[in-house]
């Protein structure tokens, strides 16, 4: 990862990320956004400084919760089995519900595919000289996990 930025999901969040983004000396051309809502604001932030999506910077956005084909352009997602995250977490709080001596942090983790839901916010990187101060690498916005 090139360039990073955590905080909440929201919308001021994302337009704090674009300015971050904007300041940053070599910038790079994609980036892997936490939510929908920080997306919005991000899109906000970077329109406003006049770089358009895909030709200038690549963005996609973790989950596919929401109206991001509505986008314009509409936003390649990485898009996660909600309802199958719903089954299992019930599931295991039925389990500790009924074993409620089983000691916590013991249930593994769940880990499910993900699907890549192609649309039009990613393009190749611009050729040289055609976006100064843009690296051909990628950055995150989000919730860093720590484990």
């Amino acid at each position: 990862i090139a360039w990073q930025s955590t905080g909440p999901h929201t919308p001021e969040q994302g337009r704090a990320a674009a300015a971050g983004w904007l300041a940053h000396s070599t910038r790079p051309t994609g980036l892997l956004l936490g939510s929908g809502a920080l997306l919005a604001g991000f899109l906000e932030g970077v329109r406003e400084a006049g770089l358009r999506v895909p030709e200038d910077l690549s963005l996609v956005a973790f989950d596919d919760v929401g109206p991001l084909h509505l986008f314009n352009p509409p936003i390649t997602a990485i898009r996660q089995p909600v309802a199958e995250f719903g089954r299992r977490g019930v599931a295991l709080l039925r389990a500790r519900l009924e074993n409620p001596g089983q000691a916590e942090g013991s249930a593994p983790p769940i880990r499910l595919p993900v699907e890549l839901v192609e649309r039009h916010s990613v393009a190749p990187p611009p050729a040289p000289g055609q976006a100064p101060a843009v690296s051909s690498s990628c950055g995150f916005i989000g919730k860093a996990n720590r484990t």
